[in-house]
């Protein structure tokens, strides 16, 4: 891991792991599992001269998603007008390509960092924030194309939980029709049990 705090800056390895046959069958959870290395950074402006951006943050990641059964297509010879030929696939998946990047605004950062907010505390925990979300196959065949997703929100936070809230807008055909929303609760195990939550070390 690379980390300089005094350029508010990280650069880090991870791996993310995806269960096959987790998730409801009828939002079309994936069958197959999926292993994802990724490159994570983080980069804050803080150490900029003007005040207005130094709250400002961007976040990303990239990585090669390998999945644990390849997909394989099977041509259909013959057929006729209520069967018509095509190809039948497996229940694999392709290899992809992944990556996103937020980017966000504290006013908490504002507020103790840079200059006092006459705002309502409410206001004060506000950290708007847009993220860009893709993947593209990385191995043929492929049933999906290159996705994308813009995902507007906002985050409210402080030093014992955070709950956040985006839009999940597809950027392209690919990606689907409809907009979505998710949301997101983070509570601070040292809330929940105050001796596991204190530091090991």
């Amino acid at each position: 891991m690379i980390h300089s705090p005094t350029h508010e800056f990280v650069l880090s390895l991870g791996v993310q792991r995806l269960i096959g046959n987790t998730g409801a069958a009828r939002l079309e959870a994936g069958q197959t599992g999926v292993t994802t290395p990724l490159l994570l950074f983080g980069k804050g402006f803080g150490d900029l001269q003007v005040d207005a951006l130094r709250p400002l943050a961007v976040t990303g990641s990239f990585g090669y998603a390998i999945a644990d059964r390849k997909l394989k297509a099977t041509p259909i010879t013959g057929g006729d007008d209520d069967d018509p030929a095509g190809t039948v696939f497996n229940k694999g998946l392709e290899n992809r390509w992944v990556g996103g990047v937020s980017v966000q605004y504290s006013l908490l950062y504002m507020d103790a960092e840079v200059r006092h907010l006459n705002l309502p505390d409410w206001m004060i925990g506000l950290t708007p924030i847009v993220e860009v979300l893709w993947s593209s196959p990385a191995s043929r065949p492929s049933r999906e194309g290159t996705q994308w997703l813009i995902a507007p929100g906002l985050i409210w936070s402080n030093e014992n939980w955070q709950f956040g809230i985006e839009a999940l807008i597809p950027g392209n055909r690919a990606s689907g029709r409809n907009v979505g929303v998710i949301a997101q609760l983070k509570i601070g195990l040292g809330v929940i049990a105050p001796r596991l939550g204190r530091p090991l070390f």
